[in-house]
């Protein structure tokens, strides 16, 4: 219709980023992992260029072949993936696509949906004044198609997977408040089970599966083994890190203690069950906010690998080499001979060790934690909580810094004796968002009002 629309400039970029990883990789933060969630965008764009194009009978009558033919050939051309001969390990295959019938039940699809299409305009005369009706008729009764096929060859195997879905989660939830302890705070962890148990019960889960986290996460948990992308599921043989993350708890399906029990773990104790679940008790349970005599420097922690990583933090406090200047005093630097001392027998030493030195109470709040100390000499307070921006620290009513440390969890300094400590968070950048917010709409209200007036002023003048 115009070359130089804003649509067609709009698709030329995307196509262009599309094809270039980076550029592709700018819509969604220059992230490694490919995400392609922002195609909804040009392909809503491609739906109004279409609605565009329709309106215009005599456009529409001379550009939908072409068109057409464009978009079946482009449509059938990745054929090309599911046919061209792969040889791998010595064996030949046919098409370099993961799940071939997904493929081909999409293709399908998708060629008639393109057929539809030129039935309708084929027949756009015939139909004349229902052909507002017939599109809707054929969109609905695609949608309905489309729907079924993708929900039979991704969706409909789920049901044999979530089959205990509603047990385990909803209705297990009361019996499992009943049985665990809500005296003082601890986590959870939840073996080979649903995702997200933890929000069923209100009670912090270290298996979690939400892409709405703080940033620090995403660089703590690589550090110590764990891969996190959407879903932080930390391997149940990381051990040392149940006790970094103060992990009282863990809940295993009765189905799946078989699986359980092949781990091999020392320090659990089968202490409960309900229903569903047996509940097993870490014997080396460390509470939430604790001290260290020791540090360690960057420098040092990179020579650990991420498998013993947690042992390693539960020796020591990972500092900066900034902070090392202004709290080194507080501690020692831990010898590489202590470094090396990584068996589970020194975990358990260790983790004694951090409940001595732990704080008297821990509570979460609404806007943040309170704790309280009782410490012989001024240090460094540890809380395996993400380290976020948004957080202040007070220590007995007095502004406190609050530390990232261990490669993203939040510490604070605490002078000897008895103490109060007070994490709140307010979310950074709010106070400017809805400044900006409001100014927004402001101007908004003024350029209406100023268009209102001017067309006015035009009806008027018309009139």
């Amino acid at each position: 219709m115009r070359r130089r629309h804003p649509f067609a400039r709009i698709m030329k970029v995307c196509l262009i980023c599309a094809f270039v990883p980076v550029l592709n990789s700018m819509f969604y933060a220059l992230n490694s992992s490919y995400y392609a969630r922002w195609y909804y965008m040009p392909v809503l764009v491609l739906c109004a260029a279409t609605a565009m194009t329709l309106q215009k009978a005599n456009l529409c009558e001379t550009e939908y072949r072409r068109a057409l033919g464009l978009v079946a050939l482009c449509t059938l051309s990745s054929i090309a993936f599911a046919l061209v001969p792969n040889e791998k390990d010595g064996t030949t295959t046919i098409g370099v696509v993961e799940e071939p019938l997904r493929y081909w039940g999409i293709l399908l699809v998708s060629m008639l949906g393109v057929g539809l299409f030129w039935l309708l305009l084929h027949y756009r005369r015939q139909l004349a004044a229902r052909f507002p009706a017939a599109v809707l008729a054929v969109v609905l009764g695609f949608s309905f198609v489309y729907g079924q096929v993708h929900l039979s060859i991704t969706k409909y195997g789920q049901w044999y997977h979530d089959a205990d879905y509603v047990q385990q989660t909803w209705r297990e939830a009361p019996e499992l408040n009943a049985v665990l302890p809500d005296d003082v705070f601890c986590r959870l962890d939840a073996y080979d089970s649903y995702n997200n148990l933890g929000l069923w019960l209100d009670k912090s889960c270290i298996q979690f599966f939400n892409s709405t986290v703080a940033p620090s996460i995403l660089e703590f948990y690589p550090t110590v083994g764990v891969k996190r992308d959407v879903n932080s599921k930390p391997e149940a043989s990381l051990y040392a890190l149940r006790g970094l993350l103060s992990v009282r708890y863990t809940l295993v399906p009765k189905e799946k203690v078989e699986d359980w029990e092949k781990e091999k773990l020392e320090g659990w104790n089968l202490v409960s069950s309900t229903t569903s679940y047996l509940i097993y008790e870490n014997e080396n349970w460390v509470p939430m906010g604790f001290t260290y005599d020791s540090y360690i420097t960057e420098e040092d922690f990179e020579t650990v690998s991420d498998t013993h990583a947690g042992n390693v933090l539960m020796k020591a406090l990972l500092l900066t080499d900034e902070q090392v200047e202004r709290y080194g005093q507080m501690m020692q630097n831990l010898t590489d001979d202590e470094k090396n001392n990584i068996s589970y027998e020194d975990y358990v030493q260790d983790c004694t060790a951090r409940r001595e030195s732990a704080v008297t109470s821990f509570t979460a709040t609404r806007t943040g934690f309170t704790a309280q100390a009782d410490l012989e000499a001024e240090n460094l307070v540890l809380f395996s909580v993400p380290y976020d921006d948004g957080f202040t620290a007070t220590v007995n009513g007095v502004p406190a810094e609050v530390e990232k440390v261990d490669n993203g969890l939040m510490a604070v300094a605490v002078p000897a004796g008895h103490s109060e400590i007070v994490f709140t968070y307010h979310t950074a950048g709010l106070r400017q968002s809805v400044a900006v917010s409001a100014g927004a709409i402001v101007v908004y209200a003024v350029w209406v009002a100023v268009l209102h007036r001017k067309k006015r002023r035009e009806e008027s003048s018309v009139g």
